[in-house]
């Protein structure tokens, strides 16, 4: 089994940007719509805290291909307990870069083209918003409270400590490749955004 050192990093958010333009253009015409403000940094909640977080790889015992096995623990730093929603997004992706006349410098980032996705709750289309006519991958689910336990079908309550662990598989295929980023969002009952941090994964290219 392979361990990863955990490296923060921050995505960039030229794409919800665009999205988000495009949803208030509708907005215009139709007269409603969802606002969604999505952080250009982590956030981090004063009511509990995320601790061991782990990423660990894996072969599928069933020969389907490799597991990206995602640990970490939830500690409730208040005296009432929290129904949280859990959503995350792992993924393999390559930003695509700008570059000068001679193509040789990166001027400005243009894009980023996801080759591969899995998330958990697994209905990726949560995630698939469309910009400019084109299906663009936002890290942001268009349904927040389907981030329920796959357990019990409900919201993670979280009264002392809760352990999470999910595997993502990725499936052996043609040019295949593994996950290089993973993305963990958490939101209150309330639907609002208390946990956003990408992670990156670089260690387990091949």
């Amino acid at each position: 089994m392979k361990r990863l050192v955990v490296i923060l990093i921050l995505i960039p958010v030229l794409l919800w940007a665009q999205a988000k333009e495009d949803e208030e253009k509708k907005s215009d015409r139709s007269g409603s719509t969802t606002e969604k403000d999505l952080p250009t940094q982590m956030v981090q909640s004063e009511e509990f805290e995320i601790r061991h977080i782990s990423f660990n790889k894996k072969v599928d015992p069933r020969g389907r291909g490799e597991l990206l096995q995602v640990d970490f623990q939830l500690e409730n730093e208040v005296d009432i307990s929290l129904d949280l929603y859990i959503h995350i997004v792992a993924t393999n992706e390559e930003l695509v870069w700008v570059y000068d006349s001679f193509g040789k410098k990166k001027i400005t980032p243009k894009r980023i083209d996801t080759k591969y996705i899995k998330s958990l709750p697994e209905d990726v289309s949560q995630y698939e918003y469309e910009i400019e006519g084109e299906k663009s991958i936002i890290k942001y689910p268009k349904n927040i409270k389907t981030g329920v336990s796959p357990d019990t079908g409900k919201a993670y309550h979280l009264t002392d400590y809760y352990a999470f662990r999910y595997e993502f598989l990725s499936h052996y295929r043609r040019k295949y490749v593994f996950f290089n980023k993973v993305t963990i969002l958490i939101f209150d009952d309330e639907e609002k955004l208390m946990f956003r941090q990408s992670y990156s994964l670089d260690s387990f290219r091949r």
